[in-house]
């Protein structure tokens, strides 16, 4: 197994924020970082790297995966959908590597219907999911994601598989996932993979918010701190399924920005299943309004009328992103349910990149939370955010 040079710049003295340099595989990282986040069949997140603009962008590549027993089952049982399978997942890390993105792949495993799966699956299954981490192309292994496994006996024959693989093969990074849920067992699933010679974590958020998982958050950082203090060396915190926003209406907010206060190095897009609609189909309008773009100004998220209302009192919106450079927002206005959701994506992946590039010089001269502050929209998250840093700076439980 292999481990990125992690050199520490500076920590913020109002937050948990980090400013780093990274090495893997001789391609230099400094967080905090967005990784773009794409399915099998999504392409949408990586669509403005695609223009000169963004080529030069590096950072993080996370493909993401959602398996269940039957499609597994499928691969196995019958080698033409294994090689279509296969096909997929290559395709996707090549197109990764040739944006400048270092991969990797995230897997959910899920029941048959759609929900995650809270016991391992059967041990061929199993091994399959770990081969699919091996592939060629994928710079970083992120072990597989359940549900919640209820018993520190399933984390430990997982990580028992991994060494396996490691024994034959050692060219690979690893992240590990850490849940959370079931707190008391945590510690014991971060200290068995650092003493595994792991140096890169990520919290698995399951598309909840920060501060719901606030004492989680600190409980993580309690550990790899005392750790770190152990054995004098760096480690990385990232967030796996990191809600976008967070709110409806006039609460609408950004939320995955919050990631960097609250002492993660890099976070990724949020992969959970949403409740659909109730009741009957939905009219255009509500699903127009429920479609949201980021506002760097006071980090809200507005939907299209509610961003022509704005314009009309001459207010400043921001549209300057690459979607808008064709079309104008009295136009998205009439675009199918499709494209301004696709619009809206695109728009908002680079309105939080741009942000988090902000970042970088505000944590290095510790005015990251004076930036924060001066968002209207997410002064009601911020109380929250200071218990989280107050109580892992003083080394004292929430």
């Amino acid at each position: 197994m292999k481990n990125p040079t992690i050199e520490l710049v500076h920590q913020d003295v109002n937050t948990l924020a980090k400013r780093m340099n990274i090495d893997i595989n001789g391609q230099s990282l400094k967080t905090p970082i967005k990784a773009s986040s794409i399915t099998l069949r999504n392409l949408e997140e990586l669509q403005p790297l695609l223009s000169k603009e963004y080529q030069a962008y590096t950072g993080l590549g996370e493909i993401h995966i959602s398996l269940t027993s039957d499609k597994i089952d499928r691969c196995l049982e019958d080698e033409e959908s294994r090689i279509i399978f296969d096909r997929e997942i290559s395709n996707r890390l090549q197109t990764t590597l040739q944006l400048g993105l270092i991969p990797y792949l995230l897997i959910s495993v899920k029941d048959n219907k759609g929900f995650s799966l809270n016991s391992l699956p059967a041990e061929e299954e199993l091994k399959f999911i770990i081969n699919l981490l091996w592939h060629p192309l994928n710079t970083i292994v992120v072990p597989p994601m359940f549900g919640g496994l209820k018993s520190m006996k399933e984390y430990e024959h997982i990580m028992r598989l991994l060494k396996e693989r490691f024994e034959t093969s050692q060219d690979k990074f690893i992240i590990a996932s850490i849940p959370s849920i079931y707190r008391s067992i945590t510690p014991n699933i971060i200290k068995n993979y650092w003493k595994f010679g792991v140096r890169m974590y990520a919290i698995d958020l399951d598309g909840r918010t920060l501060g719901a998982q606030s004492s989680i958050i600190t409980l993580i950082h309690f550990t790899l701190n005392q750790l770190r203090k152990e054995s004098d060396e760096n480690y990385i915190l990232g967030g796996f399924n990191v809600k976008e926003n967070a709110g409806v209406g006039d609460t609408a907010r950004a939320h995955s920005l919050l990631s960097t206060a609250y002492g993660l190095d890099f976070f990724g897009g949020n992969h959970v299943r949403r409740v659909g609609w109730a009741g009957d189909k939905p009219k255009r309008s509500e699903v127009l309004s429920s479609i949201r773009f980021l506002q760097s100004s006071d980090y809200g998220f507005y939907n299209v009328l509610e961003l022509l209302k704005l314009k009309h009192q001459s207010k400043n919106i921001e549209i300057d992103t690459l979607p808008f450079k064709d079309t104008s927002l009295e136009s998205v206005k009439y675009y199918t349910e499709q494209k301004v959701r696709s619009i809206s994506k695109i728009h908002n992946l680079l309105k939080i990149q741009s942000e988090v590039k902000k970042f970088l010089e505000l944590i290095e001269t510790d005015k990251f939370i004076k930036y924060l502050n001066n968002k209207n929209r997410i002064q009601r998250d911020l109380p929250e955010l200071s218990k989280v840093v107050n109580a892992t700076k003083t080394q004292k439980a929430l």
